[in-house]
């Protein structure tokens, strides 16, 4: 009966069968902990499972290794990694599975440096990886970038007979190039062996997109249209991804229309795409469209309209589609308010950004340096000194590099050379003092004040400049 409930993966059944047979001193079999085991493993149920970890210990089964690699399973499922560990240990020679089973579960927690010094554990215990180790190498080094990592695996696939024809290691290999930004290697292999996948070939798309290299990515994608290869969803998002970064209308439009013609759903993550890649192709009447037939629309949906309409300057459409945002019981996100900010600096809104800030605050979105840092560009852009610097301190209190250069880019971008009145007939003391200030700071950062102190010397001794007009600006850091 158990058997057909964990077949059924009746997992509730099955757990509800053995908490029966306890209670009717029905001592449990080798089978019997297997099968609950199991269920607890795909329920991520903790306690049973360490319920049941207690009675195995007292059966005297901890040395089977079947149960033992359900046990890893259970513990690494549910975040107990360090008791994962410890039960892999007991074993005087882990299974494969057991392995497996453990390196996975630090790399589903991100912990990926443990993950590899595993692997190269097993390795140096003369066992050879087998397919699913090696998708796990690949995904450990490709998460925290280990190029060198991948290249040893990489050589060690092509001499691996058992695993160097398979697809999907292939489409990993490649992959974890793709995301390390070694498109050479990864353009060897998939000319090698994965021209004509889909996967791998969405991979080198996609790759293209975030580099930059548009042109390749698309050329990419009409010679998969011409050999008439069927397009999946990652694909096209792909794709949709290098258009957004080329803003090229016209290649967006046909990618649209294949997109429909495919039958592919547009969902909400690839409404959200196609409206990112109209917005940043300028196009945003046809973003506002997709925008409007979404079925769902997230803070992702409105955050990519949003910053179509900063980017172009539109404050008013910006503040309607805030307000219908609203009206969707979605909250605006710090992505948000930074499109919003962005916009209202370069558009010089200074009476909306105010307010925008003050709505963080009213929906509780904790502002950091890039709205601070947008805000106090709009009003130094307005010629706001002594507004910036009451925001300043009000935000930093004592500010810190980052904040410092923030205000220096500002200052300097728009010719403001000054310090307040008290200081403008002591020039010499009021740039040591800052300087001082500084002294904590990193040397580029230094480099930077004493570079921006040294104008103000400068420009002081200018004509265009009276004595109290070249001093005026540096109030905003004193």
């Amino acid at each position: 009966m158990l058997a057909g409930h964990a077949q059924q993966a009746n997992d509730l059944s099955a757990l509800q069968l053995i908490e029966d047979m306890q209670a009717a001193s029905i001592r449990p079999n080798r089978a019997v902990f297997l099968y609950s085991m199991k269920a607890c493993s795909s329920m991520s149920a903790i306690m049973e499972g360490m319920h049941l970890h207690d009675q195995v210990l007292r059966s005297s089964l901890d040395s089977e290794t079947g149960i033992v690699n359900v046990i890893v399973d259970i513990y690494s499922k549910c975040g107990c990694l360090r008791e994962a560990h410890q039960v892999h240990n007991s074993l005087s020679k882990p299974s494969v599975v057991s392995w497996g089973t453990l390196v996975y579960g630090y790399i589903q927690s991100g912990r990926c440096c443990i993950a590899l010094e595993l692997l190269k554990t097993y390795q140096r215990e003369a066992f050879l990886l087998d397919k699913v180790l090696y998708l796990c190498s690949m995904k450990a080094a490709r998460s925290i970038g280990e190029i060198k990592c991948i290249k040893m695996l990489h050589v060690q696939v092509i001499h691996d007979e058992l695993v160097s024809g398979e697809e999907t290691v292939t489409n990993a290999l490649l992959d974890a190039y793709v995301k390390c930004g070694d498109m050479d290697n990864a353009h060897q292999i998939f000319e090698h062996r994965g021209r004509g996948n889909l996967i791998s070939c969405s991979s080198m798309i996609g790759g293209y997109a975030e580099l930059g290299h548009g042109v390749k990515a698309l050329k990419l994608y009409n010679d998969m249209r011409a050999k008439g290869v069927k397009v999946d969803k990652a694909f096209c998002l792909s794709v949709i991804k290098a258009c957004s970064a080329l803003g090229a209308l016209d290649q967006a439009k046909e990618i649209h229309d294949h997109l429909i013609q495919s039958g592919i759903d547009v969902d909400t993550e690839i409404g959200n795409s196609l409206v990112h890649m109209y917005a940043k192709c300028g196009v945003l009447l046809e973003a506002g469209i997709v925008l409007d037939r979404l079925p769902i629309k997230d803070e992702f949906s409105w955050c990519a309209m949003i910053a179509g309409y900063a980017s172009s300057g539109d404050s008013s459409h910006m503040k309607q589609c805030l307000a219908d945002m609203h009206l969707h019981g979605v909250k605006p996100n710090d992505a948000i308010y930074c499109s919003l900010l962005s916009a209202c600096s370069h558009v010089g809104a200074v009476i909306e950004g105010i307010q925008f800030l003050d709505a963080m605050r009213e929906h509780r979105v904790q502002p950091n340096i890039e709205h601070f840092t947008s805000i106090i560009d709009l009003l130094c852009r307005a010629g706001l000194i002594d507004e910036a610097k009451k925001l300043f301190f009000a935000a930093y209190g004592l500010p810190g590099s980052i904040e410092w250069t923030s205000v220096l880019s500002a200052c300097r971008s728009y010719g403001i050379m000054c310090i307040s009145s008290s200081h403008k007939d002591h020039g010499s003391n009021a740039s040591c003092s800052l300087y001082n200030d500084f002294c904590t700071y990193s040397e580029q950062e230094t480099n930077y004040l004493g570079n921006f102190i040294h104008q103000i010397h400068t420009l002081k001794d200018s004509p265009k400049y009276t004595k109290e007009s070249c001093y005026r600006g540096l109030s905003v850091l004193m």
